[in-house]
């Protein structure tokens, strides 16, 4: 990676993944799950939830599933976590 890009990361205080496009997707155990640099949310449902990204979808599956916190890029969801699609 270039250090030019991690330069203007720093001076914009920016993520350099959202800065680079990319998807960060944290895992915490079975019931909570933070995904960084999404498009928009597809579908949202108890047991279902498809987050977009470019061309790409992210499926999370399980049961009481709810975002927690919904910011521009990031999200955070909680919940029994059973599955999670690519």
């Amino acid at each position: 990676m270039s250090s030019f890009i991690t330069d203007i990361s720093k001076m914009v205080d920016m993520n350099l993944g959202l800065l680079l496009k990319q998807t960060k997707i944290t895992i915490l155990g079975k019931s909570l799950i933070m995904i960084e640099g999404l498009d928009c949310i597809k579908e949202y449902g108890s047991e279902k939830i498809i987050i977009a990204k470019n061309k790409s979808c992210i499926l999370v599956e399980g049961n009481n599933l709810k975002i927690r916190t919904l910011s521009k890029n990031d999200i955070i969801i909680e919940g029994k976590i059973d599955k999670i699609s690519l």
